[in-house]
């Protein structure tokens, strides 16, 4: 479903103590995964969501999916995706989530080149982290 809530929820399951909430969590995600609406979906949970397990899931849930899908997207939702998801990554305050985001970032680049795209941005971007004072940024 298109309901942010309910995703969150299911997430939240990846994280939980027990196997079995794990695997029904995984089963939930499965027929959701399998469309390109879930890109969207998945990046509102990084840019909404509180729970730092929740943008962890659905960062790592990204760097699997964004490959396939990005190149069934029209030109403007490639546009915006790409972004988007470089300032996701700048402005994501815990490393652990968003080194998962930069994995993600790495297969759209992949992606992106591979199809002899341009993606200019990228490079400015790791210009500037790599110069950023702040550690958490390299």
């Amino acid at each position: 479903s298109n309901d942010p809530t309910a995703l969150t929820n299911v997430l939240n399951m990846l994280s939980a103590n027990d196997t079995a909430t794990i695997k029904e969590g995984e089963r939930l995600l499965k027929p959701f995964l399998k469309n390109p609406p879930c890109i969207a979906s998945l990046i509102n949970q990084l840019t909404t969501v509180v729970d730092i397990s929740v943008r962890h899931h659905a960062a790592l849930l990204l760097k699997k999916k964004i490959g396939i899908f990005f190149p069934k997207f029209g030109s403007n939702d490639q546009a915006n995706l790409k972004s988007e998801i470089l300032q996701i990554m700048i402005r994501e305050p815990i490393k652990s989530v968003a080194v998962a985001i930069a994995g993600a970032v790495a297969v759209l680049t992949k992606t992106i080149f591979a199809k002899n795209g341009q993606w200019p941005e990228i490079f400015t971007i790791l210009m500037q982290l790599s110069h950023d004072p702040n550690e958490n940024m390299r």
